[in-house]
C-alpha cells in the first residue's frame, strides 16, 4: 500500500470514518474528491455537510486537499453505477503512485459484486499507466459497527445517506434501508434533523 491516498468520499457515513481513520494514521499524505451527479438529488445537502467534516477534521488533522467534482450526465443511473463512476474519475485525478480508497462496506451495492468492480479498475489504471491499487478498508465490516464508531466520534450527526430527494431520508433507497436496519439493530435515534437543515439551505440560496 502506498503512502499517497485518494480517497472517494461523499460525505456518508462509510467514507467519513475512511477519511478519521486516514488521517489518524498520519504518515498518509491525504487527498479527497467528493463526486456530485444526478444520481444525488440531494447533493446540495451532502456539499453542506462535508464544508462541516472538513472545519471539524481540519482542526483535529490539519489540512489536506479536497476537490468537489460536479458532472451532468443528462440522465439519472442506478446506485450500481456509482462505484464505477467514482473510479473512473478518481483514477483521471489520481497521482500515478497513489492509491484509491473507497468506503464500501460488507451488504452494499460494491459487496455483492467486488471481484468485478476491482477487475474494472485494474484494467481502467493500467490502460492509462497508473500503479495505485484500489484500497477497501471496511469491505467486511458491517454498517452497524460504522454507525457505533461514527457516533464514538461525535461525526454521525455530520453525515448524509440517502440517494433520493426530498427534505428528509426517504426510507426507500437501498442506503436508507440499509442504515434503518443497522440502527435498529444498534437501537439508535436519527441524531440529526435533516428538514431543518434542507430549510437553512433553502433561506440562503
Amino acid at each position: 500500500m502506498s503512502n499517497q491516498a485518494l480517497l472517494c468520499w461523499s460525505g456518508g457515513r462509510d467514507s467519513t470514518l475512511m477519511l478519521y481513520d486516514t488521517l489518524a494514521l498520519r504518515n498518509v499524505k491525504v487527498r479527497t474528491i467528493s463526486i456530485n451527479h444526478p444520481q444525488i438529488e440531494n447533493s446540495k445537502v451532502q456539499e453542506h455537510y462535508r464544508k462541516i467534516l472538513i472545519e471539524k477534521l481540519q482542526s483535529k488533522f490539519g489540512e489536506w486537499e479536497h476537490k468537489e467534482l460536479h458532472l451532468d450526465y443528462g440522465i439519472r443511473c442506478s446506485s450500481g453505477i456509482q462505484p464505477c463512476i467514482w473510479t473512473y474519475h478518481a483514477l483521471i485525478e489520481a497521482n500515478d503512485d497513489e492509491d484509491i480508497h473507497v468506503g464500501y462496506v460488507h451488504g452494499d451495492d460494491y459487496w455483492s459484486a467486488q471481484e468485478r468492480y476491482a477487475n474494472l479498475f485494474t484494467q481502467l489504471r493500467d490502460n492509462i499507466w497508473k500503479k495505485g491499487e484500489l484500497i477497501t478498508p471496511y469491505a467486511n465490516i458491517k454498517k452497524s459497527t460504522i454507525l457505533t464508531r461514527l457516533a464514538e466520534l461525535d461525526l454521525l450527526r455530520y453525515t448524509w445517506y440517502c440517494q433520493n430527494g426530498g427534505l428528509i431520508p426517504c426510507g426507500k433507497c437501498i442506503s436508507c434501508d440499509v442504515d434503518m436496519m443497522a440502527k435498529y439493530y444498534l437501537k439508535m435515534k436519527e441524531p440529526n434533523n435533516y428538514k431543518s437543515v434542507m430549510n437553512n439551505l433553502k433561506r440562503k440560496q
